[in-house]
């Protein structure tokens, strides 16, 4: 595990991709890449996709987590009162989706072993959803998980808690369409935030952290 934090910055703009457990998810505009954010003040008001929000005070893990490269904390966060840029996250986000020649998240399986893990590759993916997808229930967890073809295969991960809470009660079975997923979301899913959890029982499993519209 990360044992401490360096490199601070005093104020660092962010946009919001969601959130798992208590991590936040962001795009750092200024490097074009992911971060994922602790707090040291977990209030805060909720936080619209794509927002704008300020880290205050935020410092990257020191050493780098080999699960979770990307961790960060900050003391607290503040919302940007204005108008949310979809259009220039959208842009930014263009160019960051992961290669399809390589597993979701550039390993195998649904979770990796943690200390088989050494951060030489990110713990964050943008994935490019096509017209096939499926959400479905997982009948060992009854975990809800959302299913896309990747690399010549199907897979399927668990939705984070925000998803798991929205769509416990209708997906019973399996809904194998776009039509069918877009009343529940509100949207036709057109790309997935998927990560890897923090570390349990020994294992980091892969889960959605997002569901985005198409970029």
């Amino acid at each position: 595990m990360a044992s401490g934090f360096g490199v601070k910055a005093l104020m660092s703009r962010l946009y919001y991709l969601g959130k798992m457990g208590d991590e936040i998810f962001a795009l750092d505009p200024s490097e074009k890449r992911f971060v994922r954010l602790v707090l040291k003040d977990p209030d805060y008001e909720e936080i619209k996709l794509f927002s704008g929000f300020d880290a205050l005070e935020m410092i990257t893990s020191e050493p780098p987590d080999p699960a979770r490269p990307e961790l960060s904390e900050a003391a607290a966060i503040q919302k940007e009162e204005s108008r949310v840029k979809t259009r220039r996250v959208k842009k930014i986000l263009e160019h960051l989706f992961a290669p399809e020649n390589f597993p979701p998240l550039w390993l195998p399986g649904p979770s990796v072993k943690y200390a088989s893990m050494t951060g030489d590759s990110p713990s964050i993916a943008l994935i490019r959803l096509g017209k096939e997808q499926a959400l479905l229930r997982d009948p060992r967890t009854n975990e809800v998980q959302f299913g896309f073809p990747w690399k010549g295969g199907f897979h399927a991960f668990p939705l984070s808690a925000k998803y798991q809470e929205l769509l416990k009660g209708d997906v019973t079975d399996t809904i194998a369409s776009r039509k069918g997923i877009k009343p529940l979301l509100n949207m036709v899913p057109g790309a997935l935030v998927l990560a890897f959890t923090p570390p349990h029982d020994g294992y980091c499993k892969k889960m959605v952290v997002s569901i985005l519209p198409k970029i």
